[in-house]
């Protein structure tokens, strides 16, 4: 059954051109520029320059950067992202049998790896709430054997789980620590394995904090600010939205309810034993520990590195955690409850292709207009979103992305930090709402390619100066009068000021 799923749920993986994943574009297209930034025919130089450091973000673009010389940027995103498919219902395979649960409850892992972070493109983010589970089962081996290779392979893993997100991280760092009091044994010299495990990747976190650079790294405490949101019961009211609520539609809703039901017919049929010890409740304090950060972490951190929705992606740990709830075997006629978990599992990852089929009609003609653009162009993506991809995450930047990503060139909407830094800056409307201003933006550019976008409603009285070059699909390619303004405005520039340093020219 594990492989049946496996496969269900790597199939979206393989199966799309574009994974409609709103941030993994800009992740892809950030790398791309690492790895190809002294290729001339992607002119990256032009725009960005690379600037590495230590910080909690290494979990995607460090493979990445490994994989793309032997595979290409297309294959070595869909293997970290099968990485991510894999590691969850192994890791809490393992964990569950450390907590002496059955193998069959980490079936219900596999609905959980459609969740809010993963859907939003929170790439990195997901691949560390992935890995938690093996990171906790080692620690929680540690404590049961101390000896030093179990301690490295605990420490090892917790620093992994940083160096994806620090989010993840504290996830972490708070079952470990509920683990090593509650676990058997709390002797001077366990207590001080545990601890010295458990210190070992919080040192090692607090370090790149104060001394990293990049994504806030090496600032102060009170450069930090944050902001908050909903009570604790709303939270509770919203923990669906935060788990699943990614695609128009019912279907997930539904799905959801045949996981709880499977869920709940397992609870109430389990052998539970009288006389608990502390260590039978590690499970217990790992939802304990999920749930109140879910509660507990603000919405947002606000400087002096955005990070939207900190709380929010720990809604999904939240409900997957109560699966190392449930005791005992499951044997006979029980194995049978199992059947609406299965069938939500591989419900969700057929959900999944559908809606990402659906997202990626343009993807033909996408590639076919992206293919005419000229090297060393420089081009601004118009697009809006598509009503019938049934996608409610789908963002329009994406396309910008993808081909910065594949075949190098001008983002403007690109991450302005780690592993890139921006050269210069040239003006480009709002990615919310992709409205075109033929004053400050078409005297940068040389192409427009637009996505169900009129020529008019685009140029308005200026359509007559630009050239229809190519249409494939919803696609078209504008190519504008020029001879196009290298040298970017001052970032202050207001639109009259814009006008007079820029006046036009005389066409």
């Amino acid at each position: 059954m594990y492989i049946i799923l496996f496969a269900a749920s790597l199939f979206p993986i393989w199966s799309v051109r574009y994974h409609p994943l709103p941030d993994l574009g800009n992740h892809m297209a950030a790398v791309s520029v690492w790895a190809h930034f002294n290729d001339q025919a992607y002119d990256f130089h032009r725009y960005y320059d690379v600037r590495l450091g230590l910080n909690p973000y290494w979990g995607y673009y460090g493979p990445m950067r490994v994989l793309i010389p032997l595979v290409g940027i297309d294959i070595a995103n869909r293997i970290v992202l099968s990485v991510y498919v894999l590691m969850l219902p192994l890791g809490m395979a393992w964990l569950g049998g450390r907590l002496g649960r059955s193998p069959w409850l980490a079936l219900g892992a596999f609905p959980f790896l459609w969740t809010f972070s993963f859907n939003h493109g929170f790439i990195q983010t997901s691949l560390g709430l992935a890995l938690v589970p093996s990171a906790i089962a080692a620690f929680d081996w540690l404590c049961e054997r101390p000896t030093t290779r179990h301690a490295m392979l605990a420490v090892l893993l917790g620093i992994t789980v940083y160096f994806c997100h620090i989010v993840p991280f504290l996830l972490y760092l708070g079952c470990a620590g509920a683990i090593g009091i509650l676990h058997r044994d709390r002797s001077t010299s366990r207590l001080l394995w545990r601890a010295t495990a458990w210190s070992g990747a919080c040192c090692v976190a607090i370090l790149v904090s104060v001394f990293g650079s990049g994504k806030g790294m090496g600032r102060s405490p009170d450069s930090y600010s944050f902001s908050w949101d909903m009570h604790p019961l709303d939270l509770f009211r919203h923990i669906y939205d935060w788990t699943w609520e990614n695609c128009a539609g019912r279907e997930a809703q539904f799905l959801a309810l045949l996981l709880g039901l499977g869920w709940l017919a397992l609870a109430v049929t389990a052998q539970y034993r009288r006389g608990h010890g502390l260590h039978d409740y590690r499970g217990a304090a790992c939802v304990a520990v999920a749930v109140a950060g879910y509660v507990l972490l603000p919405k947002s951190v606000l400087t002096p590195v955005l990070s939207w929705g900190v709380k929010y992606r720990l809604a999904a740990w939240a409900l997957l955690f109560l699966w190392l709830l449930i005791p005992g075997p499951i044997t006979g006629w029980r194995r049978w409850l199992m059947t609406p978990v299965i069938l939500a599992g591989g419900g969700f990852a057929v959900d999944t292709t559908l809606h990402w089929r659906a997202a990626n009609r343009p993807s033909d003609g996408f590639d076919d207009v992206a293919m005419t653009l000229p090297h060393g162009s420089r081009v601004l993506f118009i697009t809006e979103l598509l009503s019938d991809s049934s996608d409610r995450l789908e963002q329009p930047q994406n396309w910008a992305a993808f081909q910065a990503a594949y075949r190098g060139g001008y983002d403007p909407w690109l991450f302005d930090d780690f592993p890139i830094k921006f050269r210069v800056h040239y003006p480009a409307p709002l990615w919310r709402t992709m409205a075109f201003s033929w004053w400050a933006h078409a005297r940068f550019y040389d192409y427009v390619v637009a996505l169900r976008k009129n020529g008019t409603r685009i140029f308005g009285e200026h359509l007559a100066q630009v050239e229809l070059v190519k249409s494939s699909g919803d696609w078209d390619v504008w190519k504008l009068p020029g001879p196009r303004i290298d040298e970017p405005p001052p970032p202050q520039v207001t639109p009259e000021e814009g006008h007079d340093r820029w006046p036009a020219r005389e066409r």
